[in-house]
């Protein structure tokens, strides 16, 4: 049986906090990125950087943007720029795209958010633009030619067909483990446990229990909370590994592991 190394992270937030990573990083098959490295196109250069010095000692990569790599950015625009480089680089890039690795396959996307986690979406959205407001503020989306704000009713028709999307893909049988990976996090218990019951935690996370416990994909990986968990769904393992900002000389997420390394076991040959 082969096996397949993942090394996972997210949330580095290089657009704003120049951190590196520590010396004696793992050596892995992919690095699994789960969005908010830096903005796009920046954050494919950052790894293209990285790879070629031999700081990131990974064979690929695969990334999904996070919402903060549309800040000050077109949406569209970005992505397909950002597709192109990648693809031109050799690194992974998801939004709504599956690719198979080793004999593992790879579904991913943003997600974004269906603001109804605590049972009430009006009010979700309500508090993620008063409390989250940057989202609405800072990102662009093209409409008839022009560039108007990113809201909550679009990232909502964002979320319900990306929904739609991985749910026709994990329907589809696989001879070999499936990793999701999204950026905003799939069930309640993917959010930070001292804010959890705040209406602004609508933005973090929507309630896909019942995509998980219907397919059972083998992981699922996703940023966003600056809170780390690893918990289990049936069979599925659901992974957060955020770094989150540096604050004055500390770290947000005292929890992260830079070296944190899941690995899969595969009937294929890489």
């Amino acid at each position: 049986m082969n096996v397949l190394k993942l090394w996972i992270w997210s949330d580095l937030h290089q657009e704003i906090d120049r951190w590196e990573f520590p010396a004696r990083l793992p050596r892995a098959d992919v690095a699994v990125v789960a969005g908010d490295l830096h903005r796009l196109p920046d954050a494919v250069d950052w790894l293209v950087r990285r790879l070629d010095a031999g700081i990131l000692k990974v064979r690929r990569v695969v990334l999904v943007p996070g919402n903060h790599e549309y800040y000050r950015r077109e949406m569209t625009n970005a992505l397909r720029r950002a597709r192109t480089e990648a693809r031109d680089l050799g690194i992974d890039l998801l939004d709504g795209d599956e690719v198979v690795i080793g004999g593992v396959r790879f579904l991913g996307g943003t997600l974004w958010t269906d603001y109804a986690i605590l049972g009430d979406a009006e009010a979700g959205m309500a508090a993620c633009l008063d409390k989250i407001a940057n989202d609405y503020s800072l990102i662009g989306i093209e409409d008839g030619g022009s560039v108007r704000r990113f809201t909550t009713e679009r990232a909502l028709a964002l979320h319900r067909a990306y929904v739609d999307w991985l749910a026709e893909r994990l329907a589809v049988p696989f001879q070999g483990p499936t990793v999701v990976v999204t950026h905003h996090g799939p069930t309640l218990a993917s959010t930070d446990p001292e804010r959890r019951d705040e209406a602004f935690t609508a933005g973090f996370a929507s309630d896909l229990t019942w995509l998980i416990e219907r397919f059972q994909p083998d992981l699922w990986v996703h940023g966003h909370t600056h809170a780390s968990c690893d918990y289990r769904i049936g069979r599925t393992r659901v992974i957060c590994n955020p770094k989150g900002y540096g604050l004055n000389g500390d770290e947000e997420n005292r929890g992260f592991e830079p070296r944190l390394v899941v690995k899969l076991e595969t009937g294929a040959d890489e």
